[in-house]
């Protein structure tokens, strides 16, 4: 295979140049491989309150902008999470050391403070399994460098948006005491009728010396109210791309969003041990469009989602650092907990629409997540094995307390179990060039959202089985030069049961088991520096995914997933003060459907930068941007399976962007 000839062929021609100490890649240590990456956010004059920027650059990472705010950002790697119609799934999310996945497995990142200079580190790939995830684990450090700084931004945008946001940290050295806190406040008129958005949030850090060791507070708060636009179906997208569908305005779809939660963690002094615990609670009340007469149904649940969720977790790590130690191993034991009431009521009451009416759900749910994991590695710098096992067991319940003629009792439990094992080897056979082999098996849980419903509109789905896959993979890392650096990765991921959209309509999703599933590609990232202190960063992507047809009639393309995709980004300085950048991002055509051919037009959009001090030391930062410079139209984002195919949410036009920068050390 030609791809197979490449990586061989990097390892023949290496020179005999030593890698550097960092790649513009994100290398961090002497065991990372070609499926780890690490990313900052701090972009200039960035209105971005989601990680859409720093994430759509990362190899195998794809990353929607909604501009929709009333939902998270569709997150896709290697094709885990490209079925998700809210949330993010298949990635484990872990937010300055919190959870942001939850215990059945459905994430979201709208609670980070993302004002703050947070670091991104993304691990996908087979070993990502041994940390709970199917496809990727990301972590967030949302102030990353703790020492005496305040900063405060003010960015204005197109969209009748502005965003401002402060941060503080302070130090005490001689005690070790180190306390950080990040506040951001954010308005979105919406570029489209309906989707105007504001929220408010924090995030706070104190960590010092104590009980033997070293521990850490965390606390993170978000408060948001969002429009929700809807989506459009390929008429309304092709002839208005700025259009709502009137449905929008007349059942007012929109979110409200409660979030707060604290964590605390302790590790001895020679970090051989940490123990660490969260507890926290999320409360959403969402308006869907669902007409009036659908909800006549006894089954129906109404068109008002009101959720209470409470959510917290225990876990102890041991044993050894694979980045200090050639050998060791490490253990890892945790348990995760999310109690949830959930409740539905018709969104009418009479003639009056938008409004909570009648009960029509009413139910308790709860998901427990149980690990077990042990792992070592052996071999020299050279050459190592490094093998683990993790035990997994995700117990759900349902009790429905709403039980009235003709809507029977739809209560219902599942739980799901295995051992998944994962092993890889790593070779370097010279200073230049790092190889990789990896495979694991794993299983991906049905979230209870996925399983809040059967087809035919009854309740809890216990018919949905978990999907079960092995990971297989293939990495290289190549230092080309002083300057440049090359990353690879080649891998074949095999799935059955694999969960596909059955129906979508209405903010409900009804999912389905396709039978298997196969997807296989290839990750590029490449980069270095271009002269006169310029640098430039690619990253490019090729996926083949494809699941079991409904009617079981061959196979089709994974809904949501597009072929290829990839990210071009340049900056340096420009004169003797300013600096400027570029981003030129382009992907193919993306399926909507497993049903249909139908697919968002693919696209190519490029951003300009440039920022300027307005004087010397501690002296703001004048930041422009220009988003979508050609305004070219297009899908930000797809609901993948929307049974009335307004399955387009469309990204804006041109936007520009000015941001005003303080910030004293």
């Amino acid at each position: 295979m030609s791809w197979l000839a490449l990586l061989a062929a990097a390892a023949l021609s290496a020179s005999t140049q030593q890698l550097p100490p960092v790649l513009g890649e994100g290398e961090v240590g002497p065991n990372t491989t070609a499926s780890h990456s690490e990313v900052d956010t701090r972009r200039p004059a960035d209105l971005g309150i989601d990680p859409v920027r720093a994430l759509s650059g990362v190899p195998g990472v794809l990353i929607s902008d909604r501009r929709n705010e009333a939902q998270d950002p569709r997150l896709v790697v290697r094709g885990f999470g490209a079925r998700a119609a809210f949330g993010i799934r298949g990635v484990r999310l872990v937010v300055d050391g919190i959870p942001a996945s939850m215990p059945d497995g459905q994430g979201q990142l709208s609670h980070v403070p993302w004002s703050a200079d947070a670091v991104v580190t993304v691990e996908r790939g087979p070993l990502a399994i041994l940390s709970g995830a199917a496809g990727a684990v990301i972590r967030v450090q949302t102030l990353p460098e703790l020492a005496p700084t305040a900063q405060a931004e003010m960015v204005i945008g197109g969209g009748n948006r502005q965003r401002l946001s402060a941060e503080f940290a302070s130090v005490d050295g001689a005690a070790e005491r180190y306390s950080g806190i990040a506040a951001l406040g954010y308005h979105n008129g919406g570029f489209r009728p309906h989707s105007s958005a504001h929220r408010a949030q924090v995030g706070a850090r104190w960590q010092q010396l104590g009980l033997g060791g070293r521990w850490q507070l965390v606390a993170h708060g978000l408060r948001s109210r969002a429009d929700d636009p809807l989506g459009l179906n390929r008429e309304d997208f092709l002839r208005d791309p700025d259009s709502t569908v009137s449905n929008a305005a007349r059942f007012d779809t929109r979110k409200q969003l409660d979030h707060g939660e604290l964590g605390w963690s302790w590790s001895s002094l020679d970090d051989e041990i940490q123990v660490s615990a969260y507890a926290g609670h999320r409360a959403i009340e969402q308006f869907l469009a669902i007409p009036t007469f659908v909800q006549a149904a006894p089954t129906q649940s109404g068109a008002v989602i009101n959720l209470r969720r409470r959510f917290g977790g225990l876990s102890l790590n041991g044993g050894d650092d694979p980045e200090q130690q050639a050998q060791g191993w490490r253990y890892r034991l945790s348990v995760e907990q999310q109690r949830e009431q959930r409740r539905g009521f018709e969104n009418f009451r009479g003639d009056t629409l938008g409004v909570r009416g009648a009960l029509r759900r009413d139910e308790q749910n709860r998901a427990t997540s149980s690990n077990a994991v042990i792992e070592g590695w052996w071999g020299t710098q050279r050459q190592q094995l490094h093998a683990g096992l993790r035990l997994t067991q995700v117990r759900m319940s349902s009790d429905d307390a709403y039980i009235v003629a003709g809507n029977p009792d739809d209560s219902g439990s599942a739980t799901d179990s295995a051992l998944l094992p994962a092993v890889e080897y790593r070779w370097q056979p010279t200073e230049t060039v790092r190889f990789n082999a990896a495979f694991s098996l794993g299983l991906e849980v049905p979230t209870l959202a996925e399983r809040a419903y059967s087809v035919g509109g009854s309740g809890f789905n216990a018919e949905l089985d978990a999907s079960e896959f092995g990971h297989a993979e293939l990495g290289m890392r190549w230092s080309l030069s002083s300057a440049w650096q090359l990353a690879a990765s080649l891998y074949q991921i095999d799935s059955k049961d694999e969960l596909a959209v059955a129906e979508s309509s209405g903010g409900r999703t009804v999912f389905r088991n396709a039978a298997e599933g196969r997807r296989h590609g290839l990750e590029l990232a490449l980069s270095g520096e271009l002269g006169g202190d310029w640098s430039a960063r690619l990253s490019a992507n090729w996926i083949d995914a494809r699941i079991d047809a409904a009617d079981g009639d061959g196979q089709v393309n994974l809904p949501g997933q597009p072929a290829r995709w990839g990210q071009l980004s340049m900056e340096g300085p420009l004169g003797s003060r300013s600096r400027a950048g570029i981003d030129w991002q382009l992907s193919s055509a993306t399926p909507v459907n497993a049903n249909t051919n139908e697919r968002a037009p693919g696209y190519g959009r490029l951003d300009l930068w440039w920022s300027r001090p307005l004087g010397g030391k501690n002296a703001p930062v004048l930041s422009l941007r220009v988003d979508n410079l050609f305004d070219r139209r297009y899908a930000g984002s797809v609901i993948v399976g929307e049974r009335n195919g307004r399955y387009y949410e469309p990204a804006p036009g041109r936007e520009l962007g000015l941001g005003l920068r303080w910030e004293w050390r």
